[in-house]
């Protein structure tokens, strides 16, 4: 008799692992999309809430003194909070956007402002999909995710003439991101290391109090973008733009030096200062692109090679001030408020990295 041939088992198409890894891809997407939203919205929320307090400034410098001081500490890096921040952000939006200006809305956008911050500090603690898998994104895909994350958010929240009836794509946003998360909470999950993943986004947008201190006066910019013939979608994506594609430059340049030297971390902390420096000289909005292009290289170099954040006290203390003053001042200075309080920010952060550079020589 003729043996009777067996085919071989067949492959499925769709593999657990290739599902995890397109399920990380997309959660990567939506944690880019969120983040820079959340500039975005507490901005909008607070020009329309508190605009003669501080230029709408007060409910973003609640969120960031919230991510320095991060109260709840390893409690708030569950995956279970992220899912209660997350509803939290979605209540407070909310209301902050239908009691108008009264209580009610003061005391949403508080939540908002708080609820956000948590959930930064929570999901940026883990990883998932792509790198759990043990397969990290290349940087031409980190970039592409978080040019993608950084389009939708200017759609939503950049034109304060849309953003009236664009933020109840905010619910559909974070729904679909916490189906995604408890998509991902069965597969293998690993806490952060003492440096953050790579291609995160929590190392460029807050890793120094000069990015920061752009990023707060990104609606403010595009305001000044605008008088000249701009919209304010395109004057927040081209400023976006240029900090991711110069964080990407870094990301991609840093490996080829080889061993870095020891003062690389240092020339990150002046490229800041050269960036204020260009700022306050020029007070255009080319100034403004070149600036943030300086800014955000110098302030991922200091996070790729160092992994340092800065403190608490000099983020409450110098950072926050800044943010402050930068909304009080700018109705009547104009980009120049901006300008100075970088200027300074960024020279007093460059003088505390020169003394820690001198005092780990003097201990060696």
């Amino acid at each position: 008799m003729r043996p009777v041939q067996t085919l071989p088992p067949s492959r499925p198409l769709w593999s657990p692992a290739a599902s995890a890894q397109a399920l990380g891809w997309v959660h990567r997407l939506l944690v880019a999309c969120l983040t820079f939203t959340a500039w975005l919205v507490l901005l909008q929320v607070g020009m329309s809430l508190t605009w003669n307090w501080f230029s709408g400034l007060l409910p973003l410098a609640a969120w960031w003194a919230w991510l320095a001081i991060d109260p709840l500490g390893a409690a708030g890096r569950r995956p279970g909070v992220a899912l209660v921040a997350a509803l939290g952000v979605a209540t407070g939006v909310c209301v902050a956007q239908m009691a108008g200006r009264g209580l009610m809305g003061w005391m949403g956008a508080a939540l908002l402002a708080v609820a956000w911050a948590q959930w930064v500090l929570a999901v940026h603690s883990h990883s998932h999909g792509a790198e759990a898998g043990g397969t990290p994104m290349p940087v031409w895909a980190r970039t592409a995710v978080q040019m993608a994350g950084l389009l939708t958010a200017a759609w939503v929240a950049a034109d304060p003439l849309w953003w009236g009836t664009r933020w109840v794509a905010l619910p559909v946003l974070w729904l679909t991101w916490a189906l995604c998360w408890m998509g991902l909470h069965g597969q293998p999950t690993r806490p952060a290391p003492a440096r953050p993943p790579a291609g995160s986004q929590w190392p460029g947008l807050l890793a120094s109090p000069t990015m920061a201190l752009m990023m707060g006066a990104l609606l403010l910019m595009a305001q000044w973008c605008v008088s000249v013939g701009w919209s304010y979608t395109a004057a927040v994506v081209a400023h976006g733009a240029v900090m991711v594609l110069a964080q990407a430059a870094v990301q991609a340049g840093l490996p080829r030096l080889g061993p870095v030297p020891r003062w690389v971390p240092l020339a990150g902390a002046f490229l800041a200062v050269a960036g204020a420096g260009v700022f306050w000289y020029g007070a255009t909005w080319q100034a403004m692109l070149l600036a943030m292009a300086l800014i955000a290289a110098g302030g991922e170099v200091q996070s790729r090679l160092t992994g340092r954040r800065h403190s608490p006290i000099a983020t409450l203390g110098l950072a926050l001030p800044a943010l402050l003053w930068v909304g009080h001042a700018a109705p009547v200075r104009g980009p120049q408020a901006i300008a100075e309080a970088l200027l300074v920010v960024a020279a007093v952060s460059a003088a505390g990295w020169w003394r820690q550079r001198l005092k780990s020589r003097r201990q060696a």
